[in-house]
Order: structure tokens, then sequence, then C-alpha cells
């Protein structure tokens, strides 16, 4: 009985080495991935998920247990892994299943050769961070990506996960803090989160006014321009953003758009602004009648030169005359009603002797005077 005993006790063991030899049981290891996911436990995960092909790092562990512990309460991840082991054991051969998630697979579950094999694949992540450039830590290193010319920029390549990463962007050489999120639970995975904007206007400008600038509040932002997009960064926050310009030579302005707190997941803001059109118009009025009293002026000045003109040669041959009813008969066609007047006269008078003639440039810029 007691070497019977030993016997039986030998084919056991060397049943358990040819089992063991043969492959590991689904049971056994996706139970390992419950626990580990469930209990956080990222060496672990690490363990089960990495191969040549796709090295698994800590902060990834992390995502990777958040993102499974999001989407399946335990009971719902028993379900889930006990029917990955029944298609297993119910297909003869190699196979390849899935753990499913909300609109990704999470983890490839496969049998080769008796052997169960866990594995995730890496995602190309790209985040709308238009048009910033961002700077963030990831697995103990900084990293920068994107730039001012592009809407959407590749984060990473990542396994599916849930993750956070919080850095500071740049744009137009503004700093702004930002964090970029990604949910592989979600359709669109990556959502940015920040306080900029582009602002993109539509400025009602039929006059044509010209050296127009741009503000946001109190600052001037017309040097902020990304191309053809817009104008950031701009951080609203009941913030007034107006255009100025040049009318005639007078300073105008537009209404104000009032922007509040920012939209997030919404980069560019439009608004609508033009200028009054009443204050325009009032200024073409005014410049109308300016111009019309400046014709006006250059008129009576070119009227009174050309009769000034005429005075003086009347009043050259009135010193001329030797008595002082002809010099006055000569001078009263440059006077309305013929009244030549005293001042005038007088300078005649003084002159009444013909060798004063000489001084008669003289006399006309005092009777002009």
């Amino acid at each position: 009985m007691l070497l019977l005993g030993r016997i039986n006790f030998i084919i056991l063991a060397l049943l358990v080495l040819v089992l063991t030899a043969c492959g590991t049981s689904p049971k056994s290891t996706l139970d390992e991935y419950k626990e580990a996911v469930l209990n956080e436990d990222t060496d672990k995960l690490i363990e089960l998920l990495s191969d040549e092909d796709v090295k698994v790092t800590e902060e990834e562990a992390v995502a990777h247990a958040k993102l499974v512990n999001e989407h399946y309460s335990e009971e719902s991840l028993n379900r889930a892994l006990e029917k990955i082991i029944q298609n297993i054991e119910n297909i003869e051969g190699d196979s390849s299943h899935n753990l499913p998630g909300e609109f990704r697979t999470i983890m490839v579950v496969e049998s080769l050769d008796g052997e169960v094999i866990l594995s995730v694949n890496r995602e190309e992540v790209r985040a709308p961070l238009e048009r910033a450039i961002f700077t963030y830590e990831f697995n103990g290193e900084e990293l920068t990506v994107g730039d001012n010319e592009n809407d959407h920029s590749v984060i990473d390549n990542l396994i599916p996960g849930i993750y956070s990463f919080e850095g500071m962007a740049e744009m137009n050489g503004i700093d702004f803090e930002m964090t970029v999120d990604v949910n592989f639970n979600e359709k669109d995975i990556t959502r940015v989160t920040d306080d900029a904007v582009i602002l993109n206007f539509a400025v009602d400008n039929d006059f044509k006014v010209e050296n127009q600038k741009i503000f946001a509040g109190d600052e001037e932002i017309t040097d902020l321009s990304n191309e053809n997009v817009g104008y950031g960064p701009i951080f609203p926050n009941n913030t007034n953003v107006y255009f100025t310009g040049e009318y005639e030579g007078q300073t105008v302005r537009t209404n104000i758009a009032r922007l509040d707190a920012k939209e997030q997941g919404t980069r560019y803001v439009y608004v609508e602004l033009s200028y009054d059109q009443n204050e325009l118009t009032r200024i073409d009025r005014l410049v109308s009648e300016q111009e019309e009293n400046e014709k006006n002026k250059n008129f009576n000045i070119s009227r009174s030169e050309s009769r000034i003109t005429a005075l003086y040669d009347a009043f050259e041959i009135a010193l001329k005359r030797n008595t002082r009813e002809r010099q006055e008969n000569i001078l009263k066609d440059n006077f309305m009603n013929d009244n030549v007047p005293e001042k005038v006269l007088g300078y005649v008078d003084n002159h009444l002797d013909t060798e004063n003639i000489t001084d008669i440039e003289i006399i006309k810029q005092e009777l002009v005077e």
C-alpha cells in the first residue's frame, strides 16, 4: 500500500509538470489580470501586458487599470472574463479574443499552443491643441508637441487607458496652463482643457475704415494673428472685444462684443462687429461741409485777388491824376455804390505830387492792410 501511494504521488506530480509544460490555463491568467486591475497592481499589469513589441510603463499601467475599473464593475468584469475563458475552452486550437470597452478593445487574449497571452495595442492619439504648443511630462520625460500652424497634433502612442496630462501651452509667445485628458472609453478620446480662445471676426466695413486695430479688454491684440484663422490667445472672462480705425482723420470704434468664460472644447470664437453707421455718416457730412467751406473760401480769395489787382491798377492810374475829382472818378468803379472810402482818398490826396509816384508799391501794401 505504501508503494502504491508513492506511485500515485509520482504520477500526480508528473501530470502537474506535463500540464505546466503545456502552457497556462485561461482562468489562472485572467484571474491574475482581474486581481491586478481591481487592486491597481501596476507591477503585475506590466508583467502581464508587456511583450516584445509593447513595453508597458508604470503610468500606462495606472491609466489602464483606471479605464477597466471605470468601464466595468467587479461583477461585470467577472462575467466578461468568464465568457472569454469559455470561448477559449470551446475552440480547439489557437484563438484570439477581445475584452471590449465602450468604443475600443481594452485588451487582447490569445490562446497559442495551449498558452494564454495577454496583450494591448498602442494607438496614436491626436489632440485638438488648435495652434498651441504643449509641453508636459510623461514616463519621466518632458515632451513638447504641437505647433502654431495646425489644429491637431499627436500627443503620444498610448495603450488603452485614462490619462490626464497637465502642462504649459504657448501661442504667439504667450504661455498658459493646459490639460489634455485622454479617455479610451469615449468616442472622441481626447479633450483639451484651457482658458485660451482664438477670436475670428466679421467686421462690417462698407465705409472703408483704415488702420484698423483689435482690442481685447484694454490690450491691443492686432499682432496676435494666427494666419487667417483669427487672433489669439485671448482669455475670456467678461472681456470686451472691439475694433478701432481711422475714418477721414477721425478715430472710430465698432460696437463691443462681450466674451464670458470659455466653453471647454471650443478654441475658436466668432463675433460680428460693425462701426456706427450714423457716426460715419455724420463724419461724411462734416467733411463735405468743410470741403464746401474751403471751396467757397478759395473762390472768395480768388475773387478778392482779382478785385485787388484791378484796384491796384486803378489806384496807380488815380495817382497820376492831378485833381481829387479825377482821382475819385477813376476809383469809383472798384467800390460798391461808387463810394470810395476816405482812407483810400486820403492816400490819393497825400500823393497828388507826381514825384511820390515811385512809392506806389508801399502804398499798395498799406492799402491792402
